[in-house]
């Protein structure tokens, strides 16, 4: 009987892992496939010097998720979920949680035992780009009031003051 060198590769690798899992030897592989201690983020904001948190409420659906905001000199960086809130945390902390473990926090695998690598608690998609709103370039700042034909899309801005007054007392609202 031969054998070639695709084929003897193909079974090796199947022989190596029906060995390692189906004989419970990752538990006897050790630190080979798993190291043992305290996970370590480099990357998350919250270790970085001068990074302020705020918490929050994510506005940018109707769910109105608790968030935390990471402020970095003054620049919005990092959206987070609150550890504290339910909907954004896997499991949730007690609100008797002091905020500097709060901050911090990454959580606990009820399965496992072991801390979650990607961390606890998080927002969805939508609010993840609730950073992008804050800065985007065609955000609006003030009040518009149209000027020309609808449609035209001529504008003029006008006081917070002229818009309640107009809104509340009515007025001319499209005399321009």
């Amino acid at each position: 009987m031969s054998m070639n060198r695709r084929d003897f590769l193909k079974y090796a690798t199947f022989g190596a892992t029906a060995v390692f899992t189906g004989a419970g030897l990752t538990q006897w592989a050790g630190g080979m496939f798993h190291y043992e201690g305290e996970y370590v983020f480099p990357g998350r904001t919250e270790n970085w010097p001068k990074v302020d948190v705020k918490f929050t409420t994510c506005k940018q659906c109707h769910s109105d998720c608790a968030a935390m905001a990471r402020v970095f000199n003054g620049t919005l960086v990092k959206l987070d979920g609150s550890p504290y809130d339910i909907q954004t945390a896997q499991p949730s902390i007690l609100y008797s949680t002091p905020v500097n473990e709060a901050i911090a926090y990454v959580g606990t695998n009820f399965d496992t035992a072991k801390p979650f690598v990607d961390g606890a608690h998080s927002l969805c998609p939508r609010g993840q780009a609730g950073r992008q709103d804050a800065y985007d370039p065609y955000r609006i700042y003030m009040p518009l009031k149209r000027v020309g034909a609808r449609g035209s899309k001529k504008f003029k801005t006008i006081s917070y003051e002229q818009l309640i007054s107009e809104v509340v007392n009515g007025g001319y609202l499209f005399k321009d």
